[in-house]
């Protein structure tokens, strides 16, 4: 693991074209028009007063871990726990044989086993906003589980389509703990696209959101407040990936069969979104690529490439300003951490890391600029500001990747101070076994 080099100054830092207000308006075009939204509460805010609500820890009741009757779904049995001062990082250790959910106290150092899974993935964990339940997918289950390892109960399950397992895939929970969006491969089969459905875990209950229409896909990406979803949807003739934000309000009273309003109008190649912790701020992160959707089986990935462009816009849409820019340098992806704060990734040689590559964090505003650590970072997938960043708001974690394309690829969980420091590795793997970051809570 390679230190920290804090500093402020950009390495080899340059516009990507002769201004910036240009290089936005060449990678990026925002759609002006405002979108009716609810007013949307400070996640960050909702969590710490939760929390400070609970002094003490409850029994978990009797909970059911067998699938309610096909199509339907089950309210969520939930009792208090009491958290504590000590920052805790949850992960997923996934091995051929089993999945282990897992969590490591930063000030002992202890590790805690939450859960074992035989013979099975866990995927699409996440923290609740409280930091006391996890909820995540198991085949073909929806399952949650208190951060102590009690009330382990299943929600949903997919059910088989002729025959076909019908997986639910790319969970996204609600602030306020009530709600959950997530995909189904279509009942009818390809070319459909999957559908998006809302579990109700306050009162058992499951719906149709949003149907993608044939050759879609669709990337659910974060609440914004807890009645919309951004989302993203690739769509005929598919040679270009991802692209626009789209907003679905929740719930509706029937399947939609078309699109949401557009929050932003994404032109081009690679590129990611965040929402910062108010939900007033979307940023966004693009690069060029070469593609690879067309070239069959066994094609290589997308090659990331320079220029690279970090903005920020109001979430309803609306004039997007420059957060960061570079025309040697390739941002793979972007989080939003606070509401004035972003974690960025640069990665510009994969198999043979170069001085620039690794984590990074800037203000919005574009000052501040800080290498924190070095090498092939990824950070988590996140759609919470404690997915990355401690509940205090005074560390992050991420995972690091060596070997990439040696045949025995290592992955080494670590985390570190947001204000410099070395950082300090937690866990590691060598494939096929891996690690998967969850987030943060407290204990």
């Amino acid at each position: 693991m390679q230190t920290f080099h804090k500093t402020a100054k950009k390495p080899l830092m340059t516009l990507l074209f002769a201004s910036i207000s240009l290089s936005a308006m060449l990678l990026f075009a925002a759609c002006g028009g405002q979108i009716a939204t609810t007013q949307t509460a400070t996640q960050m805010n909702t969590a710490q007063n939760i929390t400070a609500a609970v002094t003490q820890t409850q029994p978990m009741p009797a909970t059911q871990t067998d699938c309610p009757t096909s199509g339907q779904a089950r309210a969520a049995v939930t009792a208090p726990l009491a958290l504590g001062k000590d920052q805790n990082i949850v992960y997923v250790d996934q091995t051929a044989s089993k999945a282990t959910l897992i969590r490591y106290d930063v000030v002992t150092g202890q590790k805690t086993t939450i859960l074992n899974i035989a013979n099975a993935a866990i995927t699409n964990a996440q923290l609740s906003t409280d930091g006391q339940f996890i909820l995540f997918i198991s085949g073909l289950k929806i399952q949650m589980l208190r951060l102590d390892g009690q009330g382990l109960q299943t929600l949903y399950c997919s059910k088989s389509s002729n025959g076909i397992p019908t997986a639910p895939s790319n969970l996204l929970w609600s602030p306020n703990q009530q709600l959950a969006a997530f995909e189904e491969p279509s009942p009818y089969g390809g070319p459909a696209g999957p559908v998006v459905r809302l579990l109700d875990l306050q009162h058992g209950t499951v719906q149709s959101e949003l149907d993608s229409g044939m050759h879609s896909s669709i990337q659910l990406t974060a609440w914004h407040g807890n009645s919309q979803v951004y989302y993203t949807i690739l769509t005929p003739p598919m040679t270009q990936p991802l692209n626009n934000v789209y907003v679905l309000n929740v719930p509706t009273a029937s399947e939609l069969r078309t699109n949401g309003p557009v929050v932003a109008a994404i032109s081009g190649f690679h590129w990611n979104m965040s929402l910062t912790s108010d939900g007033n701020t979307l940023v966004l992160a693009q690069c060029a690529d070469i593609p690879n959707y067309n070239a069959g089986t066994g094609a290589s990935p997308d090659q990331l490439l320079p220029p690279s462009l970090i903005t920020a816009q109001d979430a309803h849409g609306g004039t997007l300003h420059v957060v960061y820019a570079s025309h040697v340098h390739t941002v793979s992806s972007v989080e939003a951490i606070s509401n004035d704060t972003v974690l960025f990734t640069i990665a510009d040689i994969p198999y043979a890391p170069g001085a620039a590559d690794g984590l990074w964090t800037t203000h919005i505003n574009g000052t501040g600029l800080t290498h924190l650590a070095q090498g092939y970072v990824t950070l988590p997938q996140s759609s919470t500001p404690w997915t990355s960043v401690s509940r205090d708001n005074k560390l992050y974690v991420a995972t690091q990747t060596t070997g990439i394309g040696t045949g025995t690829t290592t992955t080494q969980a670590f985390y570190g101070s947001l204000n410099g420091g070395t950082p300090k590795q937690f866990a590691t793997s060598t494939a096929p076994e891996t690690l998967t970051i969850v987030g943060w809570s407290a204990l």
